[in-house]
Order: structure tokens, then sequence, then C-alpha cells
């Protein structure tokens, strides 16, 4: 199947149908029910969505040319006819940090609107509520796991491009070894904890930076 594709002023967006798939998916462990799985997905479909609009918004500022594609598991903004190798670390960071804080910022005010509604004593109704929370969940706690520093996150992006700064061109090995100690850490805890889903999901992370170290090895 082809991408959906639409545009948010002019920027370029491409929705994949393995986006939709998975986003069912993950919603589906949690419901069997039609109404909370569609909100669900709609929920992830916005949030990933606003957290690269955060991405492409700052590289726009900053001058580059953005677009988007949403695909199996999550989003991605890249920069049509390059350009982004020509700007410094710290603008590099910002664009990274951009669409993770977009979601906290979005999550954060979520939050505190429901603590309100607690302490008022207003009850909305279980649909709502349900809502609310999955807005938090997508939004907060996804922005908050893209800041861990492992490569492709956002946080190791940022760590990546502080790396290159700091050894002068030379940063990925170090950045992919310190992403593998910290996904292979998250993962040995995850399975302490029996949460086989977060460490399957860390363990994956930690495989392919231990790849990349492997091809980078090859190459010297």
């Amino acid at each position: 199947m082809k991408p959906f594709q639409f545009h948010i002023g002019s920027i370029p967006v491409q929705v994949h149908p393995l986006f939709l798939l998975t986003a069912a998916l993950l919603g589906a462990g949690g419901s069997t029910q039609l109404v909370p799985l569609v909100v669900w997905i709609v929920v992830v479909f916005v949030g990933v969505l606003l957290h690269e609009l955060g991405h492409a918004l700052a590289g726009r500022a900053f001058g580059l040319d953005p677009e988007i594609d949403l695909l199996a598991f999550g989003g991605l903004t890249s920069w049509r006819g390059g350009g982004k190798s020509a700007i410094g670390t710290a603008k590099r960071v910002a664009i990274s940090v951009a669409g993770p804080f977009t979601g906290i910022a979005i999550g954060g005010a979520v939050w505190i609107y429901q603590r309100s509604l607690q302490d008022s004593g207003q009850v909305p109704s279980s649909l709502v509520w349900l809502l609310l929370t999955d807005i938090w969940f997508v939004n907060f706690f996804w922005g908050a796991v893209n800041l861990l520093p492992i490569l492709p996150l956002d946080g190791g992006n940022v760590l990546f491009a502080v790396a290159q700064k700091v050894t002068r061109g030379n940063g990925e090995r170090p950045a992919r070894m310190i992403s593998l100690v910290v996904a292979g850490a998250i993962a040995l805890y995850s399975l302490s904890r029996g949460s086989i889903f977060n460490a399957v999901f860390a363990g994956l992370f930690a495989l392919q930076n231990f790849q990349a170290l492997r091809a980078l090895g090859a190459r010297d």
C-alpha cells in the first residue's frame, strides 16, 4: 500500500500503512474494545505528528527544508536538499530536543488539567478520561523516553552531536558505546522487573548499536 500524503503548510507528510498498523497492535494490547482502540490510534497519530513538527519547525527556523514520514515504529523528520551538516552543534541539539520537548509540554499541560479536575471534584466521562490519559502517556512519557542517550532516539542524537564536537568528528564510536551500555542496562533492569516488552524494546536498541560498532570496527 502506498503512503497517505498531505501537507501542513509547506511541510510534506507521509503516513505509511505500517505506522497505523503498529499503533493498532500497541493499542490492542491494552484493550479489546473498538472505541478505546480508535482513541488510542488517533492520539498516537496526532502525538507523533506533533513531535515531528517540533523537529521540523525548529529546523525551518535554522533555514532547513523539512519533510515528515510516519513509519512503523515512530516518525522521521528529514531535510530536503540536505543542509543539516552545515549547521552547528547547538542548532543540531535544539532540533533534536524540540520534538520531545513539544510532547512533554503537551503531556504536562494535560496532566495539570487532569489534576485540576480531580481537585475540583469534577468527574468527566470514562471516555474523556481515557482520552486525556492516552494524550499524557503518548506525549509526556514517550517524549521523556526519547531523551534517553540512546541512538537513534533524540537523546542519542544529542549525544552524537556533542561527541562529534568534542572529538572533532570522531564521535560515532563513543556515542554508540554509551548507547549500547544504557540500552543494555535498561533491558536487564526491565527483565528483572518482569517487563518483557520494555526489555525487548531496549534490547533491540542495544543490538542495533552493537551491530553499528561492529561495522565501525570492520571499516578500521
